[in-house]
């Protein structure tokens, strides 16, 4: 998965034109609490793998996606 995926995943999540890479729930129109769960359950169906439910919570920004999937060696260039 490439940066350019997580934003693609994370626009078709929430339904909006635009997402950057400084994205984030609270700044971004529509990425509230509830729609943090449909981009998680995306994450999710992309992976093909769960995400532990603890990380939902932080996992509430472009960066903080991609900075989770680098860890997990999961981030392509």
């Amino acid at each position: 998965m490439t940066a350019d995926d997580v934003i693609a995943l994370v626009r078709d999540a929430l339904q909006v034109d635009t997402v950057t890479m400084d994205s984030a729930m609270g700044n971004l129109r529509r990425w509230d609490s509830l729609s943090q769960i449909q981009v998680m359950l995306a994450l999710e169906k992309r992976l093909g793998d769960e995400i532990p439910g603890e990380l939902f919570g932080e996992l509430t920004s472009v960066a903080a996606i991609l900075k989770f999937l680098s860890e997990e060696g999961r981030l392509s260039a």
